[in-house]
């Protein structure tokens, strides 16, 4: 996929799990994790964007007998207490600096785990203080109940928007920018 968008001279924004892959390789779990991270690497050289993803359910995940034991108690980031969002932020985007070998990285842009960035308010500062600046986790007109999930009020927002306290709330001085996964509800 990186060579065909080479081939055109377009950048892609690669959204790695940071959490997961950390967690893989500190259980060395997966041989193919230096691989990855090798990827990573060579992606980031040839001018791509590295971004930050992430499914906080692993941060506390257990390899136990082959097998991985996932904290889905965590499943939600923005639903975690503030220092607890800080805490894993903070590891993944250590994740990032550490497998890309840029002590000084820092992520641009952001995508949360199915899609889960409600309530917004917490994670939106935590991500805004560690520099990033761009969130692609809205579909728009998306309701998940199961999560509490309602993006049907970023149907009239425009292609995108900035935003501070909720991502379905356009914001002109917020410190993130909201670029929608896609931008019109279209049936499967």
């Amino acid at each position: 996929l990186a060579e065909v968008f080479q081939r055109h001279q377009a950048p892609i924004v690669v959204f790695a799990e940071a959490v997961e892959l950390a967690r893989i390789k500190e259980a060395q779990s997966d041989p193919a994790i230096a691989g990855v991270e090798e990827q990573l690497r060579l992606l980031r050289a040839a001018g791509h964007e590295i971004a930050l993803h992430l499914h906080p359910q692993w941060s506390r995940a257990q390899f136990r007998n082959g097998f991985w034991e996932l904290d889905y108690s965590e499943y939600n980031l923005c639903v975690l207490h503030v220092d607890r969002i800080a805490r894993i932020v903070d590891d993944a985007i250590g994740y990032l600096c550490e497998a890309l070998g840029e002590a000084r990285f820092s992520p641009l842009s952001f995508r949360a785990g199915n899609w889960l960035f409600q309530p917004t308010q917490h994670a939106a500062a935590v991500l805004a203080s560690r520099g990033l600046k761009v969130d692609s986790s809205v579909f728009k007109g998306g309701l998940q109940r199961r999560h509490r999930l309602d993006y049907r009020r970023a149907l009239t927002n425009g292609w995108a928007w900035r935003f501070a306290n909720d991502v379905n709330v356009p914001d002109a001085r917020g410190p993130l920018l909201e670029l929608p996964i896609y931008t019109q509800m279209v049936p499967f």
